[in-house]
C-alpha cells in the first residue's frame, strides 16, 4: 500500500506471508515513511522481532499486522455462517513494534456507498479510539466481491484524516 500526500510525502506499506485455512499468516512487514520499521514474525517460535532483532516478543495465534489485518478482517466475513448482527464485533490481534494488542471492530450496519470502482452495497465496521493517540477507523466491506475493504477511513486524534477508495476492480 502506497499513500502519497503533498507537503507530507509518502509511506509505503507491504505484508508478505501465506494464506493459511484460518486466513492471512504474516511473516514479514515494512512500513516505510520518515525512517523504515519492520516486523518478522517466526510463527515455529510463537514471537516476533522489531528493527531489533535480538528483542523478540510473544507472538499471539492469529496475530496480523497493520496491512494484513483488512484482509483478514475480509476473510474472517466472508467466513460468517450468519448474517452479522449489530453490535457484532471481531477482535483481533495486531503488532506494533513495542506488544500485540487487541483491535476490536464492531459491525454498524450495510451502507451502499459510490466509489470510483462504481456503486456497491457495503457491510460497514468501525474500530473507535481507545485512548489519546490511537487511530479510528471505519472500513467497509463488499460482499460481492469476496469482502475486500472497498473503503479504507483512518482518522488520527489530531483530525488528520486518510481517507482510501476502491477505483477500479
Amino acid at each position: 500500500m502506497v499513500l502519497s500526500a503533498t507537503f507530507f510525502g509518502s509511506r509505503t506499506q507491504i505484508s508478505q506471508g501465506t494464506l493459511t485455512s484460518q486466513g492471512l499468516r504474516p511473516e514479514t512487514f515494512i512500513d516505510r515513511a520518515r525512517k523504515e520499521r519492520r516486523l518478522d514474525m517466526d510463527w515455529t517460535r510463537a514471537s516476533y522481532t522489531s528493527n531489533t532483532p535480538d528483542t523478540a516478543l510473544p507472538l499471539p495465534l492469529g496475530a496480523q499486522d497493520r496491512l494484513s489485518l483488512f484482509f483478514q478482517l475480509g476473510f474472517l466475513l466472508a467466513g460468517q455462517k450468519t448474517p452479522a448482527a449489530p453490535g457484532q464485533s471481531w477482535n483481533l490481534p495486531v503488532l506494533s513494534p513495542a506488544q500485540a494488542q487487541t483491535w476490536t471492530f464492531t459491525w454498524r450496519g450495510t451502507e451502499t456507498l459510490d466509489l470510483p470502482a462504481g456503486k456497491l452495497s457495503t457491510w460497514k465496521l468501525e474500530r473507535e479510539a481507545r485512548h489519546s493517540g490511537d487511530t479510528r477507523m471505519t472500513l467497509w466491506f463488499a460482499p460481492s466481491l469476496q469482502f475486500i475493504p472497498v473503503r479504507i477511513r483512518l482518522v488520527e486524534d489530531d483530525g488528520d484524516t486518510v481517507d482510501q477508495r476502491l477505483s477500479r476492480c
